[in-house]
């Protein structure tokens, strides 16, 4: 710490001699409105982190932003963090939960700034991403290490809506929910149909809409389990319900609509919470929530969702950066839906099916496209075949990756990595030059 003036500079010791990594360039600024740090930086210095950021994951020469977008496509912020990891092996998070703004252009410099006035930060140092992501989940939680059964194909839709009368159009020609248009129709034509076609599947939300509800949800959740498929509930209001949902009608899985954690930060926060201690209090099951909103630390809930987007292989493109980026900043686990919920096609499902096989989670979400269910078993030849030999492969990688969700439950380390997680030599590594390939764990490349 240098006091006249007051400018702090963090070190790392290198067989007893300290190597400067960052240095303060101007005292801190604070005022009512904003505070600001302005930091050193060197020209190829990598910059991580900031949660998870739409389509990105290195911030050298960008400006990052640290808040909720409003959006959910390229480019949007469905959960920021306050953190940023540099490759230089030093690691910050905010303890705050307001907005940032971190402006990374500068060969020179880093201006992190928070609207807030006051300053509480934290700062971590490590050889490598590794180390730096260790550390940061020591700060902020674990991934929660999900079971087995999460790592299997989810169906989403609502089944409670008189067959589809409610949202007319939303559904291709000809399909129907079936015969009462309540909840347990779910049974016969989605469960059933999984094990007739030699789909592997392994859990079901039968209430994914607004206003849709649930009837004879006992009922529901054993007649689903007699085809190996657990039950989820998704909420738009609360889950003032889930002591009985889950230790009386068995639920196991919680979906956490933008209707209810969209004011975002610790209301989110709180909000997953509630719902994971409410699997956890009322059965014998891990907790496994999918959630948009969240902020640093939740990891420690639920899988971040990128929210609701249109089919298109631009979907499918930018979505890989946008799981590498968020396990960089502790999210293991991350995803959107296969083939998005609007729109769609068989060639545009199947190919995101593929990619997403060797991602820990993923699932599909029906009733909001006339061009297409999505499940993987309504599609013509040979399309079908190819959906079912990719989630056969994902289930037979099942022990691979439950080792991976183990070593993320440990360490804090994604599953789905950059190539500069094992490759930090490698200059490409470091930038997007490779962004639309990763690795899942060290052996599998996927490109």
């Amino acid at each position: 710490v240098q006091r006249q003036p007051l400018r702090m500079r963090l070190e790392r010791l290198d067989n007893g001699q300290p190597t400067a990594l960052w240095q303060e360039l101007q005292p801190l600024d604070l005022d009512a409105a904003q505070s600001v740090q302005v930091l050193s930086s060197q020209a190829d210095e990598g910059y991580f982190g900031g949660g998870q950021q739409n389509g990105r994951y290195q911030f050298k020469g960008r400006e990052l932003e640290v808040s909720y977008s409003g959006g959910w496509e390229e480019g949007d912020r469905p959960s920021p963090a306050p953190m940023l990891l540099s490759s230089r092996g030093w690691g910050m998070l905010r303890n705050t939960w307001s907005d940032g703004s971190y402006d990374l252009r500068e060969a020179d410099q880093a201006t992190l700034l928070h609207r807030e006035d006051r300053f509480d930060a934290y700062y971590f140092v490590g050889a490598d991403l590794q180390k730096l992501i260790e550390r940061y989940t020591q700060l902020t939680g674990r991934p929660n290490m999900v079971a087995r059964w999460a790592l299997s194909y989810g169906d989403a839709d609502c089944y409670n809506d008189g067959d589809n009368s409610k949202k007319p159009g939303t559904v291709p020609e000809g399909w129907s929910d079936g015969p009462t248009g309540t909840t347990p129709d779910v049974i016969d034509s989605v469960a059933k149909q999984y094990r007739a076609n030699d789909m592997p599947g392994g859990w079901i939300l039968p209430n994914d809409g607004y206003g849709c509800g649930y009837k004879k949800l006992p009922e529901t959740v054993q007649g689903l389990a007699k085809y190996g498929f657990r039950t989820g509930l998704w909420t738009e209001n609360g889950v003032d319900k889930i002591a009985w949902e889950v230790g009386k009608a068995g639920s196991r899985v919680q979906k956490l609509d933008v209707a209810w954690t969209g004011k975002g930060y610790q209301f989110a926060m709180d909000a997953n919470r509630q719902a994971f201690n409410g699997i956890l209090d009322n059965s014998d099951s891990r907790p496994f929530l999918w959630t948009v909103m969240g902020w640093a630390g939740i990891q420690r809930y639920a899988v971040a969702w990128t929210g609701d987007q249109s089919s298109s292989w631009d979907y499918i493109r930018w979505h890989v950066p946008t799981l590498v980026g968020s396990g960089l900043s502790g999210m293991a686990y991350a995803s959107g839906d296969v083939d998005a919920i609007f729109g769609g096609s068989a060639e545009t499902f199947t190919r995101d099916l593929q990619w997403k096989a060797f991602t820990p989670v993923l699932m599909g979400m029906s009733g909001w496209s006339s061009n297409a269910r999505k499940h993987p078993w309504w599609y013509d030849e040979p399309y079908r075949s190819i959906n079912r030999d990719y989630l056969k492969l994902k289930m037979r990688l099942t022990p691979y990756m439950y080792g991976l969700v183990h070593e993320a439950a440990q360490t804090g380390a994604p599953p789905v990595r950059g190539l500069m997680w094992d490759n930090p030599r490698d200059p490409h590594a470091q930038d997007e030059t490779y962004k639309y390939q990763f690795l899942l764990g060290r052996d599998l490349l996927v490109a």
